[in-house]
């Protein structure tokens, strides 16, 4: 009788034991999903950081997420090898859109494996030349034409005018500085944001390659270039910035950074793919880091926390 006891009080610890080891295994053997990366993308995004984002993405998604080093110099034909040799049945593949050539030509060579591209705009399907039974004009089988997720610009911007307004206040401008003059859709978006705060002034636009001296009157800065050359200036005028740089090499006026890069979008990257019911390029909002340690109104603060999970 007394070792029945024993044993009872056991149970609650065995079942727990249990169901850590299913859940273990379970999560061990669903089937990776595998994504592209190469040095110089880890170096600028932070060895640290990436596995950070690795990590959360596995628990997000509930199954591993298994890096695949590239060559930032590697042709398609080299990133096919390097893929068929990291994942020889693979399920699922996320390649940055710098490496678009590579993944065209593995869907094609791999048509059941679900390929995904993140990032930028999906291009023109051309016709596969080789295959005689296609008619001029017929567009390519889906199955050989990876998915492309887009990044959702207008709602970055939209968030980012939201939080300018609080930066700038009611008497100080907004410089916003790009690389080519960004279209009229995300201009209006950012006015948007500007606007649903109270801020009615008309942002200044400059290019990344121009000078601009009047510094005084500005109280927030905008970036979603190589705008370095501004932030050498250590001017203490917030910034925010759309960039995949580590948040640690950023100059203390950086206070929010909209990261877009390919494994900060890789859960919601999944999950549009899943919901995507035609051959459109589903859409995926960038990744919001709020510096809090760089903002000292705590009120701002906790307006920004806010702001940056907006919806457009």
């Amino acid at each position: 009788m007394r070792e029945y006891r024993k044993y009872r009080k056991l149970l609650p610890l065995l079942a727990v034991f249990l169901l850590i080891s299913i859940t273990a295994l379970v999560f061990l053997i669903r089937s990776p999903v595998y994504v592209l990366t190469d040095s110089s993308f880890s170096l600028l995004y932070g060895e640290q950081r990436l596995n950070l984002q690795r990590l959360r993405a596995s628990v997000a998604l509930f199954r591993r997420i298994i890096p695949i080093p590239v060559s930032e110099s590697a042709g398609s034909d080299l990133v096919v090898l390097a893929v068929e040799a990291a994942a020889p049945s693979p399920r699922m593949i996320l390649f940055p859109y710098r490496y678009l050539e590579g993944a065209e030509e593995y869907q094609a060579k791999y048509p059941n494996v679900k390929v995904l591209v993140i990032g930028g705009n999906r291009p023109v399907i051309v016709l596969d030349e080789n295959n005689e039974d296609e008619e001029p004009g017929d567009p390519l089988p889906v199955e050989k034409i990876p998915l492309y997720i887009s990044t959702y610009s207008a709602e970055d911007l939209y968030r980012a005018g939201l939080c300018a307004a609080i930066f700038a206040g009611k008497e100080k401008r907004v410089l916003f500085f790009h690389e080519g003059p960004p279209p009229e859709e995300y201009q209006q978006a950012f006015r948007d944001g500007l606007r649903f705060q109270g801020y009615l002034d008309d942002p200044i636009y400059r290019d990344i390659s121009a000078d601009y001296s009047p510094y005084t009157s500005i109280g927030c800065v905008i970036m979603t270039g190589a705008a370095v050359r501004f932030l050498e200036n250590n001017l203490q005028i917030p910034v925010i910035l759309f960039s995949w740089a580590d948040p640690a090499i950023t100059p203390e006026s950086v206070k929010i950074i909209f990261d877009d890069s390919h494994w900060a979008l890789v859960p919601e990257a999944l999950k549009a793919s899943q919901n995507n019911s035609d051959d459109s390029s589903p859409l995926v909002s960038s990744k919001p880091v709020l510096l809090g340690e760089r903002i000292e109104d705590k009120e701002d603060f906790r307006k920004l926390q806010s702001l940056v999970k907006e919806k457009y």
